[in-house]
């Protein structure tokens, strides 16, 4: 894991080597095969995941009739912000989806960083705060397509089938 790989990831792609160091210094490489989970819905988020190599599937509800997959994380995407920031239970299960390595940050050592390093620690919070307020931003947007679908042509309902016939 280099200080090259770090600063390709756009989270990160402002700080200067020094800084991207000491994160390279808490970070560990987690090495998983097809289908591995990494964590499931419900489970306390405790750690930040980067993605190194191969892609690793995102759903919710998962082994259930109502299994959904919300993404797909390629290499360079990241997520688990908020297990970052708050210590709260998991929104969705993410697997491998064939052989992968993730980058991860435990929640104590992001902690260590901002307590020892002020100017890294404005920085990365910065950047997580614009990361969240962009995925905040497309939930909405997701969440308004969905209300448009929802909004259902009632003109059917409006007359009897025996009335379409009529009007024809």
């Amino acid at each position: 894991m280099t200080v090259n790989l770090l600063s390709k990831i756009s989270l990160f792609s402002d700080l200067p080597i020094n800084e991207l160091d000491q994160l390279v210094s808490e970070l560990d490489v987690k090495e998983m095969n097809d289908r591995d989970i990494l964590f499931r819905e419900g489970e306390l988020g405790e750690h930040f995941y980067i993605v190194i190599k191969g892609e690793l599937e995102v759903l919710m509800g998962e082994g259930t009739a109502e299994e959904l997959q919300l993404n797909l994380m390629r290499a360079g995407e990241h997520f688990g912000e908020m297990a970052l920031i708050r210590s709260q239970p998991r929104s969705a299960t993410v697997s491998a989806s064939g052989v992968c390595e993730v980058m991860v940050i435990r929640r104590a050592d992001f902690f260590e960083i901002l307590r020892k390093e002020h100017q890294l620690a404005v920085k990365l919070l910065w950047q997580f705060t614009g990361v969240l307020a962009d995925r905040l931003a497309e939930t909405n947007r997701v969440l308004d397509q969905a209300r448009e679908l929802a909004a259902e042509d009632v003109t059917a309902e409006l007359y009897d089938e025996d009335d379409d016939d009529n009007r024809k």
